[in-house]
């Protein structure tokens, strides 16, 4: 998610704005009139809109940026609580190796025979239900990614009126290597 937002950050800040506000200082240093200072600023608002995808005619290269938002979203978040499961079934397996100590310590056997049928239906529960769906969604999400970007870069090449900026260029050979791999 980082990744992205400085991506588009740096798109905004240096590909949109910064070259539109050179044209718009050198045009207000050269107005004669207040028509032309408030001309300038207008057309200054209209580039800037355009380009950064918030005209109503660009509306679905928006909502594309956003559904690829939302689903580095939905990845954060899986891994959050995958991380927690794994958390979990780590300090299981600590305190389970305590115990076996302490047992030991007081000359009694570590594990019994059901204390280790316990121990393994536990890991066998934890890999059914946090390592099998993280790999389910894990996939769909990284299929819905893949879409959700091809459709934005396709839509980028489509309507050339917009200029294609440097991140989406940086993600496609990222994707390409991705995929190659």
């Amino acid at each position: 998610m980082q990744h992205m937002v400085r991506e588009i950050q740096y798109y905004v800040s240096f590909e949109v704005v910064q070259p539109v506000w050179r044209t718009l200082s050198v045009t207000i240093r050269n107005a004669v009139d207040l028509d032309a200072i408030i001309l300038a600023h207008s057309n200054f608002l209209d580039s800037v809109l355009s380009r950064c995808f918030l005209r109503p005619e660009s509306a679905g290269i928006f909502q594309l940026l956003e559904k690829i938002s939302s689903l580095v979203l939905e990845f954060t978040y899986l891994l959050a609580s995958t991380f927690k499961a794994i958390d979990d079934e780590v300090m299981r397996r600590r305190r389970l190796a305590n115990q076996i100590r302490m047992k030991t310590l007081k000359n009694e056997w570590g594990m019994t025979k059901q204390d280790e049928l316990e121990s393994r239906e536990m890991g066998r529960k934890f890999a059914i239900n946090c390592v099998q769906p993280l790999e389910r969604q894990s996939k769909e999400l990284a299929v819905r990614w893949k879409v959700a970007f091809w459709l934005c870069l396709f839509y980028w090449r489509v309507s050339r009126r917009y200029v294609r900026p440097q991140w989406a260029l940086y993600s496609v050979n990222w994707a390409r290597v991705k995929i190659q791999t």
